[in-house]
């Protein structure tokens, strides 16, 4: 089989990377997104862990090979389509790894115990968890957490318990939606690729939009905050996040795509990226100016 540059970039997924942007959460409520050399550090480290990342993924793809060649979407992955084998793919997945692991290394040391934490709580994912109901979403959600933690200890910064509840209460917000996608592909292809049904999906999915609401809302109007901030203006950011959760309830149902994975959204919907956009730029007028 020839070597195909191209099949080994789509294996690793990089239009993923753009959750390890997580990472960077700390530097940027720190106050710290214009200090460029622990930016710099943040972005190095953004890097490395993203090729551990890649890693995850064509694990994944390595263990579902066979379920996703019955799948109307992923049968064309390198390896369920068989343009990569298992085995080129097992050496892939092993130098991305030491790859990643040697760049946080050299960077930031200190990040090496909770990456292998992120590890190992895929692997249980990929080999176990996804299989079981609720406990599935928390494993996505529970990553993006020590992603935000990685970022902390990288820049040597100090995690709030706001920081940590709103990106743990939105990755599962976001997690529940990729499966609104799933449960809607599996309905339609006749294929079970889900654990779920979308009448429980959209209940939970309005638990947590109103969870994330009540949180953010008391973040930016707690004392705390106004006198970190020295305003008492940051609640006008809520409108951007309230939009947003919003927007994603609107097009998981509301318009029935299938395709709601977190990233897709935010490349290719318009009204998504002017939302984001709209977000930090009403959060850092606050914090930086």
């Amino acid at each position: 089989m020839s070597f195909n540059v191209a099949q080994y970039i789509k294996l690793a997924r990089p239009q993923q990377w753009l959750k390890n942007l997580f990472i960077l959460l700390p530097l940027f409520f720190s106050g710290q997104l214009d200090n460029l050399s622990l930016l710099g550090q943040s972005l190095v480290v953004a890097i490395g862990f993203s090729l551990i990342a890649s890693s995850i993924y064509i694990l994944n793809d390595c263990m579902d090979y066979k379920s996703d060649q019955e799948h109307p979407h992923k049968r064309n992955r390198p390896i369920a389509s068989g343009k990569i084998t298992l085995k080129s793919a097992a050496k892939y997945m092993a130098t991305l790894t030491t790859l990643g692991l040697i760049i946080l290394m050299i960077t930031a040391p200190k990040t090496i115990l909770i990456t292998i934490l992120y590890i190992s709580e895929n692997i249980f994912y990929t080999l176990k968890g996804k299989h079981i109901p609720i406990v599935d979403i928390t494993c996505i959600a529970i990553g993006f957490c020590l992603r935000v933690w990685i970022g902390a200890i990288a820049c040597q910064l100090q995690l709030t318990p706001w920081i940590v509840l709103l990106t743990f209460f939105l990755a599962l917000f976001l997690g529940i939606h990729k499966r609104i996608g799933d449960t809607r592909i599996s309905l339609k292809s006749k294929i079970k690729i889900t654990l779920y049904t979308l009448p429980f999906l959209k209940m939970i999915s309005g638990i947590i939009s109103s969870v994330i609401i009540v949180i953010y809302i008391s973040y930016t109007i707690s004392e705390d905050t106004i006198i970190k901030m020295g305003s008492s203006t940051l609640y006008i950011s809520s409108l951007f996040v309230v939009m947003g959760l919003m927007r994603v309830n609107y097009l998981s149902i509301q318009s029935k795509s299938s395709n709601l994975d977190p990233t897709h959204l935010l490349i290719k919907d318009a009204v998504m990226k002017w939302i984001v956009i709209g977000w930090v730029l009403s959060y850092a007028a606050v914090l930086y100016i």
